[in-house]
């Protein structure tokens, strides 16, 4: 929520019942404002200061009914929750006031502008280098209140989900694009994101990122050849579930029973970009800005025991945020009690809930929430290939958009079943346009010889108009124009001296 009449960024609780108190999810919150706060940075130009962050309750006053409160806590703080039918304006449909224990759990900030609520024009700002990570090198350019409020809004959609993803193997650059029709299910990543590898090479160098989150607590890649990973619930596009989550979670925690042709790299662990000091580590390349601008990791994996024509997945895999899951502890230099409203409750947004706790689950509707600790990206496949054959060099077979040989026959037959079984309502349809086509053809001919035949009627009485002009004299050398109206003279009224 935006307003003016202050600056600062203030986050649950700001009721009055839980003045003083710590909301469970202020580990989450506290942290989101202050990332926002760091990304959105003071506008020095103008000597204004960046965003202070501190609950509702202290940062502006408590109020009781604030829409902050009722988004985060509607749903499961039932004894400080009610909610009563309007009498004004035609009163409100009483089922769009139902909510389930799954909708009301947001996290949801109060953004303070600034005192100023109509701030002068060149305060605005402007899109120059926008997401640049070094905006203060063009603040003269770039700053201003909207500027930074975009960059404050950039932050909070990046950290709505955890997420990493492969950008280079063996320092060639790959790009996962949005490629129109692309199938992204039964393991179809094997062939749009597809590595040629020459088996003289003993070990391979992988690139990843890793954003969504704030802390980065452990990373790094997992690979195997395909035909030993469970086909239950690893398509490769979505995130694993099921067997193939399980048997992955073995190797990456190293459990007794992990399947040793599933292997993993050395795990790291660092910073996103929304870090108060920055991403670490830090990017490698000076042209790494936008999404490029989260910290870069890499590792070699040992490819030396795998066949010719053999098939490997790479996943890069993460976790963050881990004490988002937890309850705060007290902080004096705050001032507040170190009670936490209601007791002895653990977290309750999906947001926090949705990184750190694999037993989460909600669902509303069409939509659902199922929690995780360990984020994938989408795999890279590494097929081995004979150097004599196949070249010496790495090199990128990803198909980019789908061919007949792949999916594209599949996708004209079921486009073709749907026109079959919806072929009355397709043909009434296609007679509708047809119909209405023809009849805009014959309003617009008919519109148009109307617009014609009145031209030519104005330009008619224009010719008439001068063949009946005559001019006759006053006496006095004037002249004096007489028109023809009908069977009359129409002269004009003049003094004659």
């Amino acid at each position: 929520t935006f307003g003016t009449g202050g600056s600062g960024i203030g986050y649950n609780w700001g009721s009055p019942s839980f003045d003083g108190k710590m909301c469970p999810d202020d580990r989450s919150q506290s942290q989101l404002a202050r990332a926002s706060s760091y990304f959105a940075e003071p506008l020095t130009r103008w000597d204004i200061p960046g965003y202070k962050t501190d609950t509702m309750n202290e940062l502006v006053y408590p109020a009781a009914g604030n829409m902050e409160d009722w988004a985060y806590g509607g749903s499961w703080s039932s004894k400080k929750t009610t909610c009563k039918a309007p009498t004004t304006y035609q009163g409100y449909p009483t089922e769009r006031m139902q909510y389930d224990d799954a909708t009301l759990r947001a996290t949801h900030l109060l953004v303070e502008t600034g005192a100023a609520k109509h701030p002068p024009l060149d305060q605005a700002g402007g899109e120059y280098m926008l997401f640049n990570d070094d905006w203060k090198k063009y603040q003269k350019k770039t700053a201003g209140h909207v500027t930074r409020n975009v960059r404050l809004l950039a932050t909070l959609t990046d950290v709505i989900q955890p997420y990493t993803a492969i950008i280079s193997v063996n320092r060639h650059r790959m790009y996962d694009d949005i490629v129109p029709l692309k199938r992204r299910d039964d393991r179809s990543c094997q062939k749009t994101r597809l590595m040629s590898v020459p088996m003289n090479r003993n070990k391979l160098k992988i690139d990843w990122i890793v954003g969504g989150g704030i802390t980065v607590e452990y990373t790094g890649l997992v690979y195997a050849p395909w035909d030993v990973l469970p086909e239950d619930g690893l398509d490769g596009e979505n995130q694993p579930t099921g067997k193939g989550l399980e048997e992955i979670l073995k190797t990456i925690t190293q459990s007794e029973g992990a399947d040793p042709r599933i292997k993993r790299s050395e795990f790291k662990n660092g910073w996103t970009r929304w870090y108060t000091e920055g991403a670490y580590p830090k990017k490698q390349l000076k042209t790494d800005s936008g999404l490029l601008s989260q910290p870069r990791f890499s590792a070699t994996i040992d490819i030396s025991d795998y066949k010719d024509g053999e098939r490997v997945a790479v996943f890069a895999v993460a976790s963050l945020d881990s004490s988002w899951g937890t309850l705060p502890k007290p902080n004096s230099s705050q001032q507040r009690d170190d009670d936490i409203a209601p007791p002895d409750t653990p977290p309750q947004s999906h947001l926090a809930n949705g990184r750190t706790n694999p037993d989460w689950h909600y669902e509303h509707k069409d939509q659902e929430v199922q929690g995780r600790k360990v984020w994938f990206s989408t795999p890279v496949t590494l097929v081995m290939n004979d150097p004599e054959r196949g070249g010496r060099k790495v090199v990128e077979l990803s198909w980019r958009m789908p061919t007949s040989k792949f999916h594209l026959k599949e996708l004209e037959e079921e486009i073709g079943e749907d026109i079959k079984s919806n072929a009355g309502v397709f043909s009434l349809m296609m007679g509708s346009i047809v119909i209405m086509g023809v009849g805009f053809c014959v309003y617009a001919a008919r519109e148009i010889e109307k617009r014609r035949r009145e031209i030519d009627s104005a330009r008619s009485g224009m010719r008439r108009r001068r063949r009946n002009t005559a001019a006759i004299s006053d006496g006095a050398g004037r002249g004096m124009e007489m028109r023809v109206k009908g069977d009359h003279f129409s002269v004009p009224s003049y003094s004659i001296d």
